[in-house]
């Protein structure tokens, strides 16, 4: 009994401590570290996408495309015509926005993520501030964020995950507060959070699990945790669900029609387990091969330091609400994605879908430290004070040589890498190779009347303002995918057959470089339609295509 007491009066005691680390006045001013830190990173970002802009892969162009859309015919529609079913439409409805403003759209991309980036160091350095009152943890974490593989890569791309990620931060700053003291303002802030990550990228539904467990169990008073828990619950799903309903009553599907993987769980979960090691470990993720044993020593030890903590909750009446809103988010998004790219084709595990994960492991790892080697962490194993000092201070030794070998060897090249090659050529559709594309150059100076086919139509309608038709896929290239979606391929081989039949003229814009195996190439298109070739260049070829029963010589 007396030894239940001391543990009780131990662990207010290390509260006491942590909270008065830094006098009263510096305290107050204790956020201006990780708010400089953030400053770096913004500047860094805004700096880096200065001469090419932010890099464009075919989700920037459906995400630019679909904002313009917005703007001009008032619906959530992609450049071709189709509806926004992949992805959820806060971070079109920001570039329209800004574009609304009078701020052009690859601007306001570059400005999103700029602020996006310094606001996730802010708010990770804010977690641990908040927790353990120590200046100097705080900037550590604002650090290790700023020097981040994962989420600078992904800050130099028109993506939703740098805005999802900033959510995600605000959402775990958020909770352990919402659960300390709850009021209707502060619930509805939470709510408001939550459902803008679910409404910015699907995969944000794993914080309705992770939320409602936490506030209806951290809550004080039941009448007050059900009040609170369905509000917050209400007004998370709410706008998230009518989306899902537009997305059934346009597609049949909730979140757009998928094709089965062909990648295997043990696949996913060694690819995953690379990436996280190559976060870590100066390495290439390719070259890395323990994916599965780190992938394994990361769930023990998630799944070990949550049993731990639900453990000491159970027994001391007393939870650290940061830390297990952590450890259930890292749990739940890990086995979203890998169920996800097990069980439908989405693009590969890599450090675009994991890096969300990245600030929650900083605040984990640094919530660790502060426990093991903060003040109230006092090795009560050793009787000897001078000893456990020893000990102390030799692993805080320890642990800030390891920290500085990995910026200098790891974090600060990585960083250095990517803007520095996103600064002298750029990325995807704004780098160097498409700007200067000689058939992009062509078909800016040569208007092709008709319709247009090509192997890239993202890059043709985002460098050229074309509106061009993607060629049918091969509906035999595919194994394991619905009747319904081959069925789907099929029309869109009849679709591009008719086309040739109206009269019409017809063109096919080949891009030589951009090979895509389940497109019919010009060598198979010959079995549907004659050609003939109009201009040869370096990285393309473009072609008028005409019906089987027409000679070239009749052929205008």
């Amino acid at each position: 009994m007396k030894k239940n007491i001391q543990q009780k009066h131990n662990h207010r005691e290390t509260s006491k401590i942590k909270e008065t680390i830094l006098p009263l006045n510096h305290r107050r001013l204790s956020f201006l570290g990780p708010l400089f830190i953030g400053i770096i990173g913004f500047v860094l970002i805004f700096w880096a996408t200065g001469n090419y802009g932010v890099g464009l892969s075919g989700d920037s162009v459906g995400y630019i495309s679909c904002a313009r859309n917005l703007l001009e015919n008032h619906s959530f529609t992609q450049h071709d015509g189709s509806y926004l079913l992949a992805w959820p439409p806060l971070y079109p409805v920001i570039i329209a926005f800004f574009k609304l403003c009078g701020m052009n759209d690859f601007l306001a991309a570059r400005l999103i993520n700029a602020v996006s980036f310094g606001l996730i160091i802010f708010v990770s350095g804010l977690c641990i501030l908040r927790y353990s009152g120590s200046l100097i943890f705080s900037v550590i974490c604002s650090v290790l964020t700023l020097l981040s593989k994962p989420l600078v890569l992904v800050c130099c791309w028109a993506w939703s995950e740098p805005l999802f990620i900033v959510l995600i931060t605000v959402f775990l700053f958020l909770v352990p507060e919402a659960i300390k003291n709850p009021t209707f303002k502060l619930i509805l802030l939470l709510a408001v959070v939550t459902s803008a990550a679910c409404m910015t990228r699907y995969v944000g539904i794993v914080l309705l699990p992770v939320g409602a467990v936490v506030l209806f169990l951290g809550i004080k008073h039941f009448r007050r945790k059900l009040i609170f828990t369905f509000l917050w619950g209400v007004v998370s799903v709410l706008p998230f669900g009518i989306w899902l309903l537009r997305n059934r009553i346009l597609s049949g599907t909730a979140m757009g029609p998928r094709v089965p993987s062909s990648i295997t769980l043990l696949e996913n979960i060694k690819t995953a387990g690379n990436i996280i090691g190559s976060w870590f470990i100066l390495q290439n993720p390719k070259e890395f091969t323990a994916g599965g044993l780190v992938f394994a020593l990361f769930s023990i030890f998630v799944s070990a330091i949550l049993a731990v903590y639900i453990y000491k909750t159970i027994k001391s009446k007393e939870a650290d609400w940061l830390i297990i809103t952590v450890l259930l988010f890292l749990a739940l998004y890990m086995t979203a994605i890998i169920y996800s790219a097990t069980s439908t084709s989405m693009d590969f595990i890599d450090d675009r879908l994991l890096s969300p994960l990245y600030p929650a492991i900083v605040i984990l790892m640094g919530i660790l430290v502060i426990n093991l080697f903060g003040p109230g962490s006092n090795f009560s194993i050793i009787k000897n004070r001078s000893s456990r000092r020893i000990i102390r201070y030799g692993l805080i030794a320890g642990f800030c040589i390891g920290i500085s070998i990995w910026v200098y060897n790891t974090g600060f090249y990585y960083t250095m890498e990517i803007t520095k090659q996103l600064s002298q050529n750029g990325f995807g559709f704004s780098s160097s190779s498409w700007k200067d594309s000689d058939t992009i150059a062509w078909l800016k100076s040569n208007k092709l009347n008709g319709k247009i086919y090509t192997n890239e139509t993202n890059g043709i309608y985002i460098l050229t303002d074309i509106n061009a038709y993607m060629l049918p896929v091969k509906s035999d290239y595919f194994k394991n995918i619905s009747q319904s979606r081959r069925k789907d391929m099929e029309k869109q081989l009849l679709e591009f057959k008719s086309a040739l039949k109206t009269g019409e003229s017809v063109y096919l814009v080949w891009f030589a470089r951009h090979f895509r195996k389940y497109l019919y190439d010009p060598q198979e298109l010959q079995q549907f339609c004659n050609m003939k070739i109009i201009k040869e260049l370096d990285d393309g070829i473009i072609i008028a295509l005409y019906p089987k029963e027409l000679s070239d010589s009749s052929f205008q």
